[in-house]
């Protein structure tokens, strides 16, 4: 019994929220249903524009600081992958 108790207060005094921001419904349903989608397809577009301009970008890479690659796949690929698929479900907090 004492396990038991003990093991309790051990699970109950370490939950933490997912989530302490008090988001509203409508800011869930405009993320579910609006951003969630854009964000995807803007993953989806960023691949694309990024496989499209690599040969401009490596040919960039050549001058210094040689990381245009890095730069381009981060901008494009990276951080619309981040927003999309990381962000807090209702997440208040500006895209990008």
């Amino acid at each position: 019994m004492k396990i038991k108790y003990l093991l309790l207060v051990f699970l109950v005094g370490n939950a933490n929220p997912v989530m302490c921001d008090d988001y509203t419904t409508t800011q869930y349903l405009t993320d579910i249903f609006i951003y969630r989608p854009g964000g995807t397809l803007l993953t989806l577009l960023g691949t694309s524009a990024f496989i499209a301009t690599s040969p401009g970008a490596l040919l960039v890479t050549l001058l210094p600081p040689h990381n245009a690659i890095l730069e381009t796949a981060d901008n494009m690929i990276v951080e619309p992958f981040k927003d999309t698929f990381y962000r807090p479900v209702g997440s208040a907090y500006p895209l990008m």
